[in-house]
């Protein structure tokens, strides 16, 4: 938690512009509404301190679960070329290798919602984790009748999923609208490029959105959940924002490229009640760790 230092004197003045003061919250924002009521029972271990034997223990039930539950439903995306929304960005020469995986990042995922047939209209498209919101401005151009609402929930470092979206399925000038809703307050937001485009950012904690009390979300007849690198815990609090009563009925799918497994938590997991009678619960950060070493 950050502290500032401020003279009596002055406190009053300052308590009056502190963007840390306490504000009234808007109808959408319900503390910890998608995050545990418990709280972590067992201390984490880094994984250079767990002894050799009980990694070998674990890998082992991990391997068990995998061929028995996850095996045989695994099926493959289907290959594509760069997204045409990306290719001109893709195809410039002075472009990082780093620069240039996350554009192919982006383009599979767009491909995915296409592919699932997830683009209709008058859908609600629900980024997670959107930081800069990137993604999202590419959503207005390209399909006039989507009504798309993105709400964009800061959890992680970055998230420019949403700009290339804006211009894969919107038009300028259509029926769609976008909502973007960040945790912080960025500078040079790619969203800035959308004035005039009935484009809104809204400030909100991914933990605390409940997300059917935003009014165009409740306007929309479909909800389609995205997420670019959605760190640790904040894949739980998305998954159990867009799986809320109000929004669940709505919800025709959601595509999620998860990250930072080391900072997931056993008492937020969604998979608890299905994970718990096979893991023991203090062994929990040990796949955490395995798991983040491999991505």
């Amino acid at each position: 938690m950050d502290f500032s230092t401020v003279y009596v004197s002055k406190l009053e003045k300052h308590l009056s512009i502190c963007n840390a003061r306490a504000t009234e919250q808007p109808p959408y924002i319900v503390p910890s509404i998608n995050a545990p009521t418990e709280t972590e029972v067992f201390l984490r271990k880094p994984l250079s301190e767990i002894p050799k034997e009980i990694v070998a223990q674990v890998i082992k039930k991990i391997d068990l679960i995998y061929e028995t539950h996850v095996k045989d439903h695994i099926t493959s995306a289907q290959e594509h070329p760069i997204h045409s929304t990306v290719l001109e960005e893709f195809s410039e020469s002075d472009r990082a290798e780093s620069s240039l995986r996350h554009l192919r990042q982006v383009s599979s995922l767009l491909w995915l919602v296409e592919d699932e047939g997830l683009v209709e209209d008058n859908t609600c498209y629900v980024e997670l984790g959107a930081g800069k919101g990137t993604m999202y401005t590419y959503l207005f151009y390209n399909l006039i009748r989507i009504y798309l609402i993105l709400l964009l929930c800061k959890i992680c470092l970055v998230g420019h999923l949403s700009y290339y979206a804006c211009n894969a399925w919107c038009e300028e000038g259509g029926s769609s609208a976008a909502l973007l809703v960040d945790r912080a307050s960025l500078r040079h937001k790619r969203d800035n490029k959308l004035r005039g485009r009935a484009a809104q950012r809204l400030r909100a904690d991914l933990a605390h959105l409940a997300l059917a009390r935003v009014p165009r979300v409740a306007a929309a007849n479909a909800v389609v959940g995205l997420a670019k690198h959605l760190c640790g815990v904040a894949t739980d609090y998305a998954l159990r924002c867009i799986a809320a009563d109000g929004v669940v009925d709505k919800t025709r799918g959601i595509v999620l490229a998860t990250c930072c497994h080391h900072r997931c938590e056993r008492a937020a997991f969604v998979g608890n009640r299905h994970l718990q009678v096979r893991l023991r619960r203090f062994l929990f950060s040990t796949p955490c760790y395995l798991a983040d070493g491999v991505t």
